[in-house]
């Protein structure tokens, strides 16, 4: 399987339809069986890749790197809602075009013995999808959207919502997305692990879009959780002073 008919299909919005009976229950309920992080790889050029897909009760994100080095390709995401035993699926970002934002594209999911086999139309097999995690376990799992940052002098400042910030996490990994709710086009990226200990959080970076140089990094911070709401607070990858609200929705 090629990568760039891979990446044709993946970072384009979809609309996938699930291969589930006739009696499959609609709604969240529905979606738990999806929720989580999983990953497909593929060859470009003779450069293995790889994909990676984090997908949240109503929100799913795609990110594509080369395996070796880790450069980042592409991403696109967006939210999603079960309806009849269908996946409808709505883009809110897409790096390669930002003229795909609200199209839609029907996909086949088959299951496999390891996850998930897209499918086009056309029936050219679009990858394996293979479950990472699920999800389920960790209390920072979910969708959380940038509400404040502190600036240098130390106000607080409410976010631009012109240009929106979200991170995912599953229970294991994260990514973050910055987009620009006015013109549509694609901001900034970064994604990789995390882990959670009594003493802090860690995001372990595997990719991040226009910065090799910070693959790899490791970065510790403070966080606390109240309702909602995460602050986040310490270093950020160029090591500058970071505080972040959070908030689930």
């Amino acid at each position: 399987m090629q990568f760039l008919s891979i990446l044709y299909w993946l970072v384009l919005p979809v609309f996938f339809s699930w291969q589930s009976s006739p009696d499959a229950p609609t709604g969240i309920l529905a979606n738990e069986e999806y929720v989580g992080a999983w990953m497909s790889e593929s060859v470009d050029k003779g450069r293995p890749v790889t994909q990676i897909l984090i997908v949240s009760d109503t929100y799913f994100t795609i990110a594509s790197f080369l395996t070796k080095d880790h450069h980042f390709l592409s991403t696109s995401g967006g939210t999603y809602k079960m309806e009849d035993g269908k996946m409808s699926v709505t883009i809110e970002y897409h790096s390669p075009d930002h003229y795909q934002v609200g199209k839609q594209h029907v996909l086949h999911a088959k299951p496999t013995e390891t996850g998930y086999k897209l499918v086009a139309r056309d029936g050219m097999v679009l990858g394996d999808w293979k479950r990472i995690d699920s999800g389920s376990k960790s209390e920072m799992a979910g969708l959380w959207y940038a509400a404040a940052y502190r600036n240098e002098a130390g106000d607080t400042i409410r976010t631009d919502y012109k240009v929106k910030t979200i991170k995912i996490l599953s229970d294991t990994r994260f990514q973050w997305v910055a987009f620009d709710t006015i013109s549509r086009k694609f901001v900034a990226t970064a994604g990789g692990t995390y882990s959670v200990t009594q003493t802090g959080y860690v995001e372990s970076l595997e990719f991040y879009a226009n910065a090799d140089d910070r693959i790899g990094k490791s970065l510790g911070f403070r966080y606390k959780l109240e309702g909602s709401n995460w602050t986040h607070t310490g270093k950020s990858s160029q090591g500058l002073p970071l505080y972040e609200l959070w908030s689930k929705k």
